[in-house]
């Protein structure tokens, strides 16, 4: 009596992907009074740097801003992090967006504080590089206005301005290298 071989039993579907996404503190930082946050992560060769601002008291509905600096840190892996000593001239100062350049160096762009005797009631567009995100140069930024979004793609860099109270559209910029925009 020959039995015949058997097919193979079919192998059972995968099962679907969870839809819950499970996230786990990895940094926490204490404020000097006021709100701190971080606004930006990148990834920039062995580790992830992030940047953002710590406001020296609350915020007000209205009103000037009060004292802040900017503040940055560094992670091998994403899971423990190390302030970063920014040294001074990051007073009044905020780091709002991070983007790797195609050197591998890092472009924050942000904004500085415009004191006045009320406060600090206006801020003016600024930017630093980094190549070990622990020494940051301050660089000449051309953008006029708040810009609101950074993007790296294969040629270059683009960038969206926010409207000022003489323009009423966003503006986009290209560079080639985040050093000089068109």
């Amino acid at each position: 009596n020959r039995s015949r071989p058997r097919a193979p039993l079919p192998t059972p579907p995968p099962p679907p992907p969870s839809t819950n996404l499970a996230w786990t503190r990895t940094g926490s930082y204490p404020s000097s009074g006021g709100l701190s946050v971080v606004d930006a992560v990148a990834r920039v060769g062995d580790r992830y740097v992030a940047v953002g601002v710590d406001f020296a008291e609350a915020l007000p509905v209205f009103g000037p801003l009060p004292p802040h600096e900017a503040r940055a840190w560094t992670s091998p892996d994403g899971t423990s992090w190390e302030p970063v000593d920014l040294g001074p001239g990051f007073e009044n100062v905020r780091f709002r967006l991070l983007i790797q350049k195609g050197d591998g160096s890092l472009l924050a762009i942000g904004d500085r504080g415009v004191s006045s005797e009320f406060g600090i009631t206006d801020t003016t567009p600024a930017a630093w590089t980094t190549t070990d995100a622990r020494t940051w140069t301050e660089v000449e930024v051309p953008l006029h206005g708040f810009i609101s979004a950074i993007e790296r793609g294969a040629r270059g860099l683009l960038a969206v301005v926010m409207p000022t109270p003489s323009t009423d559209a966003h503006d986009l910029w290209f560079s080639v290298d985040g050093d000089t925009w068109e």
